[in-house]
């Protein structure tokens, strides 16, 4: 009776260890699918906030620059150059972080803009938010959804090697003998 009852434990311990490597696979398989899905939601959310932003402020320049001047001065700009660097930001910016190209780069930019937004204008939650979000971009890149990663592929395999002291003396000591 007592190895019948050990035959039926190793047999559940059998079936448990299954059901956890299934649930493991499928884990990984969503992280493959689900991570890179996340990642483009959240920079084509994030691009779209701020270019019906930029728009709407290109589209009524003379409102922007109203606002720029008395809701939300910035003390260390003219309010001109405080409005049309906040709409590059937001229309290029924007654009790029959407299309995943320069994506470091832009999200840089939009977390400098979320961060002033926060500290000059209004300390709210969503900037907070959004700083988050782009410092995440920022460090993680776009992921393999967007124009960043076949560029990246591309570029991979034409990197120089960096010269190295004991190359470059060879190269020289040959020249030396050729001459």
């Amino acid at each position: 009776m007592e190895r019948a009852s050990r035959i039926r434990l190793i047999e559940r311990q059998t079936r448990v260890g299954e059901f956890l490597a299934a649930c493991a696979h499928t884990l990984r398989a969503l992280d493959r699918v689900g991570t890179p899905l996340l990642a483009l939601v959240l920079r084509v959310w994030i691009a779209q906030t701020f270019l019906v932003s930029g728009l709407l402020k290109v589209a009524d320049w003379s409102t922007a620059l109203e606002l720029a001047r008395s809701e939300y001065p910035v003390s260390w700009m003219t309010p001109a150059s405080a409005a049309l660097v906040g709409v590059t930001i937001e229309l290029v910016g924007g654009l790029l972080l959407a299309l995943g190209l320069a994506t470091r780069a832009a999200a840089c930019a939009m977390l400098g803009l979320a961060v002033t937004i926060h500290a000059v204008y209004r300390p709210l939650d969503l900037n907070l938010f959004w700083a988050a979000a782009l410092a995440w971009i920022a460090c993680a890149g776009a992921g393999p959804i967007s124009l960043d990663a076949p560029l990246s592929r591309g570029l991979a395999g034409r990197r120089r090697r960096p010269p190295t002291v004991t190359g470059s003396l060879t190269e020289s000591a040959w020249r030396s003998l050729r001459a």
